[in-house]
């Protein structure tokens, strides 16, 4: 979403209709389109000028006691995935939390998910192809 316009540039184009400007000549001038121009003067005409508050969306599923919860949970299980937090936090708070609301949680409160690793590398060995570029003479 676009963010409002200025009161500044509001006020100049309620001005410039005031002195008598046409609509489209004001939606020109001021580089804006003629729909915010008849708005922004209807809104003049009612004695208000500032922007409409922007809608506050849904509430947090984790709120800020959940968020303590979800930071003992990580002291004690740091190897669990985010569906394993999901269930534990249920388990604790009796509340139901998405694995993307545990990690959007995770990402305010910084904390990274690296898990440690429980079994050791496996890595190719030198010196053997296989796959893609070997190629058999024939």
């Amino acid at each position: 979403m676009a963010r409002p316009m200025p009161i500044e540039l509001r006020e100049r184009i309620v001005k410039a209709r005031q002195e008598g400007e046409e609509l489209e000549n004001l939606a020109e001038r001021f580089l804006v389109s003629y729909s915010s121009v008849r708005r922004f003067l209807a809104r003049a005409a009612r004695g208000i000028l500032a922007p409409s508050p922007r809608g506050g969306g849904m509430p947090r599923r984790v709120d800020a006691a959940g968020e303590a919860v979800l930071r003992d949970l990580v002291r004690a299980n740091p190897d669990f995935t985010e569906t394993e937090f999901s269930s534990a936090f249920t388990q604790k708070t009796g509340r139901t939390v998405s694995r993307s609301s545990i990690g959007r949680a995770l990402a305010r409160l910084g904390i990274t998910r690296k898990k440690s690793h429980s079994k050791p590398q496996r890595r190719p060995q030198s010196g053997s192809r296989t796959g893609r570029g070997s190629s058999s003479s024939s």
